[in-house]
């Protein structure tokens, strides 16, 4: 992978800014990808590549037909799935765009010169997210000034609790001192774990653009304070914390523990942005059980500190995930009828009416 790694490297030296195109997710990991990325093109070009991305009221259709438009020389791919996509990404490269796909969940076969696929499960590697990847490409190209600035990529690593396989990434971290040392539970203690909640925050409020720049900012500035101190992060950051311990508080009604299984299952209120909150509440709570919520129909699996891979889960209901800690997928079913087809398939038992006896 490294020979590849090496490859992208070299390429992104030989496309003008002015005619890439970043495609990115509009979370922690995407921005800190496309922050490092663009923090590259200020250093040599002193301008920024553009940047589209999808959320909330931006269909993937419509993100496609502005790069379309835009015609590209050069497309690069991070942290976006595009496996339902594959015809319209088809449609670039065949129009002379090279296309450079540097995400991490599925991986998405195409066939074409133009295409160039540096996803790391090509080589079976989990634990690698896509702030890390390109973190290593662009620090190919200027090792100092990027090992100084590894703490971007440490954002969106640990958020997606991609550490396994982040091992140079996590040895810089703790050279330059961004990290004390390196274990799954200090780094869920760390700053760099708070900035990234501080992100999230942030973006469920629809402040694309806002955390972006910021991000940008403090990669080129190399100031972590620029987030840590930000008003408006600090503010979201604080109403997530509000809604966390709320949440935690009412077990009765969204709190359902399945205790021969392993499984912890939680119904979200209409007050919770989305099902992503489970990982709040497994980072929290840290016990060896398979961690499930569920927010009107989208479904989020979280397993870190159990051995379980929880694509399986997602499986059940067309979903996937990046690696065997985190899945996510959407039903239609409700949320009591979910958790027992989740318990059923834990157990492997098929009777549903035994399902009672295991609730408390």
């Amino acid at each position: 992978m490294l020979n590849r790694v090496k490859e992208v490297a070299n390429l992104l030296e030989h496309f003008p800014v002015e005619q890439t195109v970043i495609f990115s997710h509009a979370d922690h990991d995407g921005f800190t990808a496309s922050a490092l990325i663009n923090n590259y093109f200020h250093l040599i070009y002193g301008q920024k590549a553009s940047v589209v991305f999808p959320y909330h009221n931006r269909s993937y259709q419509s993100v496609f037909a502005e790069i379309i438009q835009k015609k590209p020389a050069l497309l690069l791919i991070l942290d976006v799935i595009l496996s339902q996509h594959k015809r319209r990404l088809e449609k670039i490269v065949r129009r002379g765009t090279k296309v450079i796909n540097m995400d991490h969940h599925d991986l998405l076969k195409l066939s074409h010169e133009n295409y160039v696929d540096l996803n790391p499960h090509n080589w079976q590697i989990e634990y690698l997210n896509s702030s890390g990847l390109v973190w290593l490409v662009v620090r190919e190209i200027n090792p100092k000034y990027f090992n100084d600035r590894a703490w971007v990529a440490g954002v969106g690593a640990v958020q997606d609790y991609c550490i396994d396989d982040n091992a140079i990434l996590l040895r810089t971290l703790m050279e330059n001192g961004w990290i004390t040392k390196i274990s799954f539970d200090s780094l869920l203690d760390s700053k760099l774990m708070k900035i990234a909640k501080m992100i999230n925050a942030t973006l469920s409020q629809q402040r694309h653009e806002y955390v972006y720049n910021k991000i940008l900012e403090a990669s080129i500035n190399n100031n972590w304070n620029v987030l840590l101190k930000d008003k408006e992060l600090k503010k979201h950051y604080k109403h997530h914390l509000e809604l966390l311990k709320t949440v935690q508080k009412d077990y009765t009604r969204k709190r359902k523990i399945f205790a021969d299984v392993r499984l912890v299952s939680y119904e979200f209120a209409d007050t919770v942005e989305d099902a992503f909150l489970i990982s709040d509440i497994c980072e929290k709570e840290r016990k060896p059980y398979v961690y499930f919520g569920y927010k009107n129909g989208l479904l989020s699996f979280r397993a870190l500190f159990i051995d379980y891979d929880v694509r399986k889960l997602a499986g059940l209901f067309g979903g996937s995930g990046p690696h065997p800690k985190v899945a996510g997928g959407k039903t239609k079913k409700g949320f009591n009828e979910t958790v027992k087809r989740v318990y059923r398939f834990m157990s492997g038992k098929e009777r549903q009416e035994l399902l009672s006896q295991y609730l408390f």
